[in-house]
């Protein structure tokens, strides 16, 4: 009798695989027959180590990454200074007032932004 989870050879009388310990099954076709074999691995498979980009990729790949995000923090920055400066004129707010506000929140909203990258 062959155990259904490691292929482990049982004897007949065994109630429990002496390797795994899962419960052996008597009578079923799948413990009477051959034992699990292990699939082999594809032949299109690559066995050669993986290769990590240098420090130079590396580099320039924060560097894409950091002007992308910038470009998207000044997009969403400009459309929330826009909105937030319409709604504070609106509401009698001086000039420093709103520069300073809109000054704050793009700072906010570039820290933010940059985090959530």
């Amino acid at each position: 009798m062959y155990c259904s989870q490691c292929g482990t050879e049982s004897s007949a009388t065994a109630s429990y695989c002496m390797s795994c310990g899962a419960a052996l099954h008597r009578g079923s076709a799948s413990n009477d027959t051959q034992p699990v074999t292990q699939q082999a691995i594809p032949a299109d498979v690559p066995t050669q180590p993986l290769i990590y980009g240098g420090f130079w990729l590396r580099v320039v790949a924060l560097l894409i990454d950091w002007i992308l995000t910038s470009i998207a923090a000044a997009i969403v920055g400009f459309l929330l200074g826009v909105v937030l400066g319409l709604v504070m004129g609106m509401l009698g707010s001086d000039m420093g007032t709103i520069d300073m506000t809109a000054q704050i929140m793009g700072g906010i909203v570039g820290i933010v932004l940059s985090w959530l990258y």
